[in-house]
């Protein structure tokens, strides 16, 4: 196999896993993973990315949370509830509480 052959092969692996990867999202979303059937084929298990799941932790803390107060991204940090709306069915957690 020559250079050329192998980077077409690489591209072919690559266009496939992106595809596998979208299919995988869009089932996710769709039907969620109440009961873990989801969990048993997602093209992400086994793997170093995390599997498909409504968990989300924000990161740390803003220095200043006045700036953030009344946003999409303070509300993420529990700072008021006017953007409350966008986190249907997704479960955030700050650090401490999931470590």
């Amino acid at each position: 196999m020559n250079a050329t052959e192998a980077r077409a092969a690489r591209v072919k692996r690559l266009v496939q896993r992106r595809v596998d990867e979208r299919a995988c999202a869009l089932d996710f979303l769709t039907w969620g993973d109440e009961q873990g059937i989801h969990a048993k084929r997602c093209v992400h298990r086994g793997t170093s990315t995390p599997t498909c799941s409504r968990d989300y932790h924000p990161g740390p803390m803003p220095d200043n949370e006045r700036l953030y107060e009344g946003t999409g991204i303070g509300t993420l940090f529990g700072l008021g509830q006017s953007h409350a709306w966008q986190l249907a069915g997704w479960n955030i957690t700050r650090r401490k509480d999931a470590e």
